[in-house]
């Protein structure tokens, strides 16, 4: 092999080397990579754990079971033979990302751009996992170690996924669903707030809502432990209480206006749901005895007020009852849910 012309350009302040190889003869060529948002030494770390040896042919064997044991949590059968393909390749895509962002030493870019380490973070450790969940890049069997810090992840789109995807992610990946939540709270620490569309620790900020609070509400719906209960709540209560895109008028009138900001209606909506999430974060504590939902309950009196903005101004009130300062907490929760399902009906009456 020669070392044909090698380049360098200054782009935006940043060097941008440049090579050309030229090889003799045509053969086969093998090139291995490694990637770190942290430093080259993490990359080279990441190299000797994760991809030692020069072995293709094992490399790809191994790659082809890890694949075709995460897509054998879910089983089908009856269709037909393009259908079956169709199904598993959508189950493929779900898996692709959020994509682990730490490097195998621990070592991750936090969302305040400084070098934070998982090994300094004791986990609380899952009680329910899906077996064979993929974790510390290899096929771990069901349960979690109680001190296993789990990983950071990047790549949350949010609002593509909290519908579908992260719902189905409780179900067939609730070790994975336990660090993309740890991840978040993490996030809310370093960065000030939770995610709304993050990508390789920066907040993008595209797309509306703050369906992070979504994610949350349905793992602690669904009974899923190994994150701090309470933090989650503070940190998704903090969410609603920003003044940007829309959210000052919001919580001045119950809704936004078109001079307020655009995608107004869309926006109002999205925050009316996630909200409601938080509402279901209240129920829950005060209906249950779950250890660390308790600590929710005690905090929960301060952010009724917020929740209930979802129905003021005359958003939705006939049939439904007040919500009273003096009102018990259950109560005004109660008031709450039944305007938000009021607020649903109305809106699929009127499609």
């Amino acid at each position: 092999m020669d070392c044909g012309r090698a380049g360098r350009s200054i782009r935006g302040g940043k060097a941008d080397a440049k090579a050309n190889f030229y090889f003799k003869s045509a053969g086969r060529l093998e090139i291995k990579v490694a990637i770190s948002h942290v430093s080259i030494e993490g990359a080279r770390k990441n190299l000797a754990a994760e991809l030692p040896g020069w072995d293709f042919e094992k490399v790809r064997a191994d790659a082809k079971a890890a694949w075709n044991k995460e897509l054998s949590k879910i089983d089908v059968s009856g269709g037909t033979p393009d259908q079956t393909t169709t199904f598993y390749t959508a189950l493929y895509h779900t898996m692709i990302q959020p994509n682990i962002f730490n490097d195998v030493d621990g070592n991750y870019l936090g969302m305040d751009k400084k070098v934070h380490s998982l090994s300094q973070v004791r986990k609380l450790g899952p009680e329910r996992t899906a077996p064979g969940a993929k974790s510390d890049r290899g096929i771990a069997p069901s349960g979690t170690k109680k001190d296993s810090p789990g990983d950071q992840y990047t790549v949350f789109s949010l609002w593509d996924t909290f519908r579908a995807a992260h719902p189905l992610y409780t179900i067939i990946d609730q070790k994975r669903t336990v660090d993309f939540i740890n991840t978040f709270i993490r996030q809310y620490e370093q960065g000030g707030r939770l995610p709304v569309w993050e990508l390789a620790g920066e907040e993008t900020e595209c797309m509306i809502g703050y369906h992070s609070v979504s994610v949350i509400a349905d793992a602690m719906a669904k009974g899923i432990t190994g994150f701090d209960y309470e933090k989650a709540y503070v940190a998704a209560k903090h969410s609603t209480e920003l003044d940007h895109f829309g959210l000052a008028g919001y919580k001045k009138r119950g809704y936004i206006s078109m001079e307020d900001e655009n995608e107004s209606v869309s926006r109002t909506l999205e925050y009316a749901y996630d909200d409601w999430c938080i509402a279901q974060k209240t129920n829950l504590a005060i209906q249950t005895g779950h250890e660390g939902l308790h600590l929710v309950k005690r905090k929960s009196k301060a952010g009724l007020a917020v929740l209930a903005r979802t129905a003021r101004r005359g958003f939705i009130t006939s049939g439904v009852p007040a919500i009273s300062k003096t009102s018990s907490t259950q109560k005004r929760v109660s008031c709450v849910r039944k305007r938000m399902a009021a607020l649903s009906s109305l809106l699929l009456r009127t499609k």
